[in-house]
């Protein structure tokens, strides 16, 4: 999904060329341009630097993509709790800095309006992470709310220019934790099962994934040096010689954030197993405990992975 983010041109030329196609034109429209903000020189402002590119049809209308949304996201990120009116003003300077058309200006605005108030209901869902061990029901009713509130507040095409990519991949894991989970299916079954989803995924898409495959293939070879009892020494060495030291050192650094990671996954999934266990505690009393246990152990990015990486340690442990 990442690449599929960052290459915006590709993306944003075949976006104009479907305006094009859609209009019955007999003749392509002027080359789709990203629209990269120039830097500001007045002081009130925070010139981040931004994810995603804003960027123009042939037609010089704004192209509804995961890079509006990334920019919608990054502004965001600057104001917490948001402040509407200071986010607003800081998307309405980046766009005049940007020398947009006026329409395009105003379609930007209007959709960033709507992604706040989304925004702000999404976060007022339930958590699916307030159990120790969510089930994919739980994961799937998360989902189908977010997609109830899309529709709520987004048009079709808009919904699947802004959240297209993130849904189909949402779809893709929902599915593939129901045939990993599926006790019904012999493991070759379920590989069978798994073959065949990715055989039907486009091109590219697989190339992502057989990018994250060859990331497996080195956890598992470094899993079993250690179960042979080779130290973390050995686990660096064989890294190094595979991938060159640089990369031995990323690697190194990564194990180390993960360990943290599944650390206090444990750590929080027990402490949800004695407060849902404590008698004492009212239903509300015990969301609430929960809820402070989620913001103090993890920011608000890392509570977003935590329904799924709570349903994958359940897998994990119901596989031994």
């Amino acid at each position: 999904m990442k690449s599929r983010v960052l290459a915006l041109a590709p993306a944003a030329l075949l976006a104009g060329l479907a305006v094009w196609w859609s209009a019955g034109g007999d003749k392509p429209p002027a080359t789709v341009r990203a629209v990269i903000p120039e830097t500001a020189t007045a002081p009130r402002y925070v010139e981040p630097a931004m994810d995603g590119q804003l960027a123009l049809d042939g037609y010089q209308q704004l192209i509804v993509n995961a890079g509006l949304k990334a920019r919608f996201d990054a502004l965001l990120a600057l104001k917490t709790p948001p402040d509407l009116a200071w986010l607003t003003e800081q998307l309405e300077h980046e766009l005049t800095a940007a020398h947009l058309p006026a329409g395009a200006r105003q379609r930007a605005l209007a959709l960033f309006a709507s992604y706040l108030a989304y925004t702000k209901e999404l976060a007022a869902l339930p958590a699916s992470g307030s159990s120790a061990k969510p089930d994919l029901t739980q994961l799937r009713d998360r989902f189908n709310a977010r997609e109830a509130l899309r529709q709520r507040f987004f048009n079709a095409s808009d919904r699947d220019g802004l959240f297209g990519d993130e849904v189909r991949d949402d779809q893709q894991a929902l599915a593939r934790l129901e045939i990993i989970g599926d006790q019904s299916l012999s493991l070759a079954e379920r590989q069978q099962r798994l073959a065949k989803m990715e055989a039907a995924l486009p091109p590219e898409v697989r190339a992502e994934r057989a990018a994250s495959l060859a990331h497996i293939t080195m956890a598992e070879k470094s899993a079993a040096l250690r179960a042979q009892g080779g130290s973390e020494d050995d686990v660096y060495r064989q890294r190094a010689s595979d991938y060159g030291t640089a990369a031995a050192d990323r690697l190194a650094a990564l194990d180390r954030q993960t360990d943290d990671w599944q650390r206090r996954l444990s750590a929080y999934s027990g402490e949800v197993s004695r407060i849902n266990g404590d008698g004492s505690l009212s239903a509300d009393d015990r969301q609430a405990a929960i809820k402070a246990l989620q913001d103090k152990q993890f920011n608000a990015q890392e509570q977003r992975r935590l329904a799924g990486a709570l349903e994958l340690m359940r897998i994990k442990a119901a596989a031994k």
